[in-house]
């Protein structure tokens, strides 16, 4: 059981690893269009900034099509798709992988973790 939680932690921060080379990617793309003076096509994408997606309200809850997450099973993206930051989601799932955190009331113990972000959490995910 332990080994199959480092399992999935190493596999969840290798997706950590490729996702933030591919935002260095995308935003070194952007800076590039931006100093040639390309316009951004919002039709497709071209030239748009990684970060002009549109974000789920942190407060918002889930949405009524996504099942109920689980504490013990939380990926690094749906934490993302809550509104954690990057940081923030790696700290609770280091927290998670060390055994520290089994229940919604933990999540205070994350160190770093905003209160906006606990709330997010405990309205989103269950024990």
């Amino acid at each position: 059981m332990v080994q199959d939680a480092r399992e999935r932690v190493r596999h969840e921060l290798t997706q950590l690893a490729a996702l933030e080379a591919k935002l260095r990617r995308a935003e070194l793309h952007h800076e590039a269009q931006l100093a040639v003076g390309e316009p951004f096509d919002e039709r497709n994408g071209h030239g748009a900034s990684p970060y002009h997606q549109e974000q789920l309200p942190l407060d918002a809850g889930p949405p009524a099509a996504r099942q109920q997450l689980t504490l013990g099973s939380v990926s690094f993206e749906d934490l993302r798709d809550l509104g954690l930051s990057v940081t923030e989601a790696t700290r609770v799932l280091m927290v998670r992988h060390r055994g520290e955190l089994t229940r919604t009331s933990d999540l205070a113990t994350v160190s770093g973790l905003s209160p906006v972000s606990r709330r997010t959490l405990e309205r989103n995910l269950v024990d």
